[in-house]
């Protein structure tokens, strides 16, 4: 039976690419935004 996913056991690379990426261009910190309050409760509603 062939399913729609693909499982890894790779580690999940966005977090590194991510430091990887603020390391190389700390210019970019600055536009990643703040997380927004109300996701927690929009999510939960």
């Amino acid at each position: 039976m062939q399913t729609d996913f693909v499982r890894s056991t790779a580690s999940e690379p966005h977090r590194i690419r991510t430091r990887q990426i603020l390391k190389s261009h700390p210019e970019i910190k600055k536009l990643i935004g703040q997380k927004n309050p109300t996701t927690f409760w929009v999510t939960l509603g």
